[in-house]
């Protein structure tokens, strides 16, 4: 069991590492991708404070990634939440992008010359398919890093358990052992006095 546990281990370890760097290079991304927003207008317009949410909501969940290492559900179900809400976000604002680049132009309403907006807005749209495909992968791994602690979560309680009743055997083996030295000592002294008691006999009815 230790082995097993041990290879399980350093087999996910890879993982692990994986998961912390794209998180890494997912918080990298969605800061960066604040830039070409606020260059192209400040304050952002409509479309550009839902762009800025989408972005946000993904710097978020890069930032919980670092608190979910503690193996805690809750963070865990946060995390996945927010990673689901921002990839859902990033899907959206990238086919609005591509597909209707002319109305997403005058919606983010910027007064720079329609090359520089158009440079700005091809940016952002590599940053957003940036911050998609790491919190895809990212997710795909995590739920995978998670199944496998809940496992090791459910072996190592399980060998807790059976150590438990292995002492409980020893316990009750050990009283036994005592219970039966007690009687086995107890029934050779009752033989004692027995043979000593016939002996006292027979000396007494010789005398006699």
């Amino acid at each position: 069991m230790a082995t097993s546990s041990s290879s399980l281990r350093l087999f996910c370890s890879l993982p692990n590492l994986l998961v912390f760097s794209l998180n890494l290079l997912l918080l990298l991304i969605s800061t960066a991708s604040f830039i070409p927003l606020l260059l192209l207008r400040t304050p952002p317009s409509s479309f550009g404070w839902a762009l800025l949410a989408v972005s946000s909501t993904t710097l978020f969940s890069s930032l919980l990634s670092f608190f979910h290492l503690t193996h805690s559900n809750l963070y865990f179900i946060v995390h996945l939440s927010l990673l689901l809400i921002s990839s859902i976000g990033q899907t959206l604002s990238f086919f609005s992008l591509f597909l209707r680049p002319g109305p997403c132009l005058t919606f983010l309403g910027s007064s720079k010359s329609n090359r520089e907006v158009r440079l700005l807005v091809m940016i952002e749209e590599g940053a957003i398919v940036g911050m998609f495909v790491l919190s895809s992968v990212a997710l795909v791994l995590e739920c995978f890093v998670q199944s496998w602690r809940v496992k090791e979560y459910e072996e190592e309680e399980e060998e807790v358990a059976d150590a438990k009743k292995r002492n409980r055997r020893m316990g009750k083996f050990r009283v036994e052992s005592v219970v039966d030295v007690e009687a086995q000592e107890e029934e050779e002294r009752m033989k004692i006095k027995r043979e000593e008691g016939v002996k006292t006999g027979h000396y007494r009815i010789a005398k006699f």
